[in-house]
């Protein structure tokens, strides 16, 4: 059978449609009109017989019943033959319908494209958007190792000098942690063992993910007197604590402003609950606010 309908080949088969559709009309006018022709003049025949009492009787009667027959014949014929149009599946569609269809097809096929287009275009904005913050985030940190004397600088200094860009960073409570990417401070944000985490594991050191375990790593300093710069403090009760810090030194040239510690200040730098910066996020806060914490540890 024909696939006289695929309008997707937009009417590919238009002639073939075209021609159906005529023998169909023809068919269906001679189905009904040639019988009645026939019917009429097979009528005038027996008027004729009736009012001309000379006419060959017998040869009329042949006429009569050879219109008859044909009306019938023609009438027959017609009908199967659009009965077997219908089985098989042949439409009868003329060609201007078939292009209406196709246009409806071709409609449909050009909104599809143009939602597929829009909805591309819109992927490639947010990929643009966020190749755009990623390229902020890392534009915001500092090429540290150019600093003259930094190859000389402990590791802990590295680490302090390193975590001082955050400030202002987001709290993100059970966020990304001992991460090799540390735009994860920024985006999407974390929380206090994982800031520290992710600091010291940017310098190639393991210290833990959890301040249940980061509170026991390295060594113990019993006294905040020998504290030095990199050591963590941990406040909350053992053995998980609740909270770590790092001390950073007196702040100096400012830098604890947006923080609202002054110069000269002993700090610590940490992520801080979930309020929005200066209230929480990555901060600083004066050392004293720890200073009876019950756990120190030196991890490098």
């Amino acid at each position: 059978m024909l696939n006289i309908l695929d309008y997707t080949s937009i009417c590919d088969n238009a002639a073939t449609l075209e021609m159906i559709y005529i023998v169909k009309t023809v068919l269906n006018i001679l189905k009904i009109a040639a019988p009645i022709f026939l019917i009429i003049l097979s009528m005038l025949d027996v008027v004729r017989m009736v009012t001309n009492a000379n006419m060959d009787q017998t040869a009329q009667s042949g006429r009569i019943l050879k219109r008859m027959f044909s009306a019938v014949l023609i009438f027959l014929l017609a009908s199967i033959i659009d009965l077997v149009f219908n089985v098989v599946g042949i439409p009868s569609l003329p060609s201007t319908q078939c292009w209406n269809e196709a246009t409806k097809e071709t409609v449909e096929v050009l909104k599809q494209a143009e939602k597929e287009a829009e909805l591309a275009k819109e992927e490639e904005r947010l990929q643009s958007a966020k190749d755009k913050e990623q390229e902020e985030y890392e534009n915001r940190f500092e090429d540290y190792d150019d600093e003259p004397g930094y190859n000389a600088k402990s590791t802990a200094q590295k680490v302090v000098d390193f975590s001082k860009q955050f400030i202002g960073a987001p709290y993100n409570y059970g966020g990304p942690r001992a991460v090799d990417n540390p735009n994860a401070i920024f985006s999407p944000g974390t929380d206090c063992s994982g800031f520290i985490s992710i600091l010291y594991k940017h310098f190639g050191y393991d210290v833990g993910t959890y301040t249940g375990n980061m509170c026991y790593m390295g060594e113990r300093i019993t006294s905040i007197d020998d504290l030095k710069v990199g050591d963590i403090l941990c406040t909350g009760a053992a053995p998980t604590y609740s909270h770590v810090v790092m001390y950073v030194g007196r702040l100096k040239n400012g830098e604890g402003e947006s923080s609202g510690v002054a110069d000269g200040v002993p700090a610590v730098i940490h992520a801080s609950n979930s309020a929005p910066f200066p209230s929480g996020g990555v901060k600083y806060t004066p050392l004293s606010s720890y200073s009876n914490a019950p756990m120190i540890r030196r991890l490098v």
